[in-house]
């Protein structure tokens, strides 16, 4: 595809081969917007032939504004125009999914709102093609792709997720199960592992299906007690989180979660949250 995640066709008039104006203009590719990503992606390897924008409006190339040509390994031209930006230079051998240029409206763009006008020619540069065989998008409105989802962190962290309701904890605990991490439950915030790069993907993606916000947890603290004895709580809150226990001065625990203000420990007798302010990062 053009772009990383999802890619969309918003309008009709951006589709390919849509004609107005009586059927006096001719639209010959298709307008794609990356709702993930802007960065403009080779369809397929090749080199480039041109990269340039033209300002002489005798020349019809200064509709498309800034734009790159790549005669692929196929043989055929593929337009990429609109740019706010180019990246690659011409003679340049590029591969499939290398980074082209950044989506844009320079040019006589239509509707005023960002993307890429991609075309796909014959060898001869004249002849149009159809160019969903190459961009991954029907040729018709709609939105093409998968969410791009990445790491929160690049090292295993604690992903704090909700407010979830009862039947979205659930969900959250049964994926937790399958991915062997723990999932503790706060009234609905839920903190979930540590987890791997990896396993953050799985979980950000339920999230997101669920309708969830999900953010990663401080990086990882010891503590110790620093009062003759602090209350663990089932929350972090004072107010609505009632008590559960107790820790001593001197003791000290790693933490799991952070909110607020508030720390989640886990003892070999129970696991709960405690006040930052009594106690020391060590």
């Amino acid at each position: 595809m053009i772009f990383e995640g999802r890619n969309q066709i918003p309008y009709g008039y951006g589709r390919y081969g849509w004609t107005r104006s009586n059927g006096k203009t001719w639209h010959g590719g298709q307008d794609i917007v990356g709702l993930d990503d802007a960065t403009v992606r080779a369809a397929e390897g090749g080199k480039v032939l041109r990269s340039r924008i033209v300002t002489d409006k005798r020349d019809r190339t200064w509709e498309w504004g800034n734009y790159v040509t790549v005669r692929t390994t196929s043989g055929e031209q593929h337009i990429y125009a609109h740019l706010a930006e180019r990246l690659v230079q011409v003679g340049e051998t590029v591969a499939a999914g290398q980074s082209l240029g950044v989506m844009g409206n320079t040019g006589n763009a239509a509707g005023g709102y960002r993307h890429v006008h991609f075309e796909r020619r014959a060898s001869d540069g004249k002849t149009a093609l159809d160019p969903s065989a190459k961009s991954g998008c029907a040729n018709r409105v709609g939105t093409y792709g998968a969410a791009k989802i990445a790491p929160l962190s690049g090292e295993a962290c604690v992903l704090s997720v909700g407010p979830a309701s009862a039947g979205d904890v659930a969900a959250m605990r049964a994926l937790a199960a399958s991915l062997q991490v723990a999932c503790r439950d706060a009234g609905g915030m839920l903190s979930v592992g540590p987890v791997s790069p990896g396993d953050q993907v799985a979980v950000l993606t339920k999230a997101a299906a669920l309708g969830l916000p999900v953010t990663a947890s401080a990086a990882a603290k010891r503590i110790e007690i620093a009062t003759p004895s602090l209350r663990v709580r089932t929350g972090p809150g004072t107010d609505e989180f009632k008590q559960i226990g107790s820790v001593k001065a001197g003791e000290r625990f790693d933490v799991l979660d952070c909110c607020g203000g508030w720390y989640f420990i886990e003892t070999p007798a129970l696991d709960g949250w405690v006040s930052a302010d009594f106690v020391k990062v060590l």
